[in-house]
C-alpha cells in the first residue's frame, strides 16, 4: 500500500507557448509546503521550459518517488492514465515519455523541478505534482541474544506478493550486508547499537527500519577498598559490575569460628 500527498492544483502553469506561463496558486498543509518562483517563464513550441518547484516536509516524512500529471484543470485529481513523469517509464503518457526528467534527481534536496523538451501547443494545460512514499516498513525479528552466542537477525519487505522480490540491505556500525538474514556473534560491545534493514524495490522506492540490540552480558566483578584493617576501623569496599541486565549487589562476610556459621549478610556497608 502507497501513502501519498497529493496537493491539487499547486501547480497551475498554463504554458502558454506564444507568450508567458503565469503561476496561479501557492499551497502549504499538514507541514508540507511547495514553492514555486513569481516570475513569468517563456515557453516556446519546439524548445523546452524548466517547471521550478521545491518543497519542504515534515523529518517523519521520506519522499521515494515524484510524479508529475497534466490533466483538465477542472480535476481535483489527475488519474494514473495523466502521468507524464514516473520512475517507473512505462506509466508514462507516450507523448511524454523521454521528454520530461527531473531538474535534480536526488529526492533529498527537496527539488521537485522538472524539464519538458520539445513543447508543443498540446503542453499547454494544467499540472499536478504527488510525492510517494512507502506507509509501511519492514519487520525485523530479533531473538535473544547472549554474549558468545550466535544471533540472527531476520528482515521481512512489507506487502511482498508474486514477483520479483526487493533488495534487502543491513547497515550497522561494523559494515552492511544484503540478505533478509543478518546472522553474527553477539559481543557486549553490540549491545545498545542500531542495525537497519532497507528494502528497495524495483521502482527505486526504499523504506527502512532501525532496531536497538539487547545483548545479555556479564562482566567479571571489580571490588576496590582496603581488605586489610584493624579492628574498630571502618570497612568501605566497592563493588561494580558491568552487566546486562543490571545485576543486584549482595555482600556476605566467611567466618570460621565454630560459634558462627560459615556465611551470613552484611545488612549495612559504610
Amino acid at each position: 500500500k502507497m501513502s501519498h500527498l497529493l496537493l491539487p492544483y499547486l501547480l497551475h502553469w498554463c504554458l502558454n507557448l506564444t507568450g508567458s506561463s503565469v503561476m496561479l496558486e501557492k499551497r502549504c498543509m499538514s507541514g508540507f509546503c511547495v514553492s514555486f518562483p513569481e516570475e513569468e517563464i517563456e515557453a516556446e513550441a519546439g524548445l523546452c521550459v524548466v517547471i521550478p518547484c521545491s518543497f519542504s516536509k515534515p523529518s517523519s516524512f521520506k519522499p521515494q518517488n515524484i510524479v508529475w500529471f497534466k490533466c483538465d484543470a477542472s480535476k481535483s485529481e489527475c488519474a494514473e492514465s495523466d502521468i507524464i513523469f514516473h520512475l517507473n517509464r512505462r506509466k508514462v503518457q507516450d507523448g511524454f515519455k523521454e521528454r520530461v526528467s527531473l531538474l535534480e534527481p536526488d529526492l533529498s534536496l527537496e527539488n521537485c523541478s522538472i524539464i519538458v523538451n520539445d513543447l508543443t501547443e498540446s503542453d499547454s494545460g494544467s499540472y499536478q505534482l504527488k510525492l510517494n512514499a512507502l506507509s509501511q516498513k519492514p519487520t525485523v525479528t530479533v531473538p535473544p541474544l547472549t554474549e558468545g552466542q550466535q544471533g540472527s537477525l531476520t528482515c521481512t519487505a512489507p506487502g511482498l506478493c508474486s514477483g520479483s522480490g526487493p533488495k534487502i540491505t543491513w547497515t550497522w556500525t561494523e559494515g552492511g550486508k544484503e540478505d533478509s538474514t543478518l546472522t553474527f556473534n553477539s559481543l557486549a560491545e553490540s549491545h545498545d547499537a542500531n542495525v537497519t534493514c532497507a528494502v528497495r524495490y524495483r521502482n527505486n522506492i526504499t523504506t527502512f527500519e532501525t532496531v536497538t540490540l539487547n545483548v545479555t552480558y556479564v562482566k567479571e566483578i571489580e571490588v576496590s577498598g582496603a581488605v586489610i584493617i584493624r579492628e574498630g576501623e571502618t570497612l568501605n569496599l566497592t563493588c561494580s559490575l558491568d552487566s546486562f541486565p543490571p545485576s543486584a549487589y549482595f555482600y556476605s562476610l566467611s567466618q570460621y569460628s565454630p560459634s558462627r556459621p560459615p556465611n551470613y549478610s552484611i545488612t549495612q556497608i559504610l
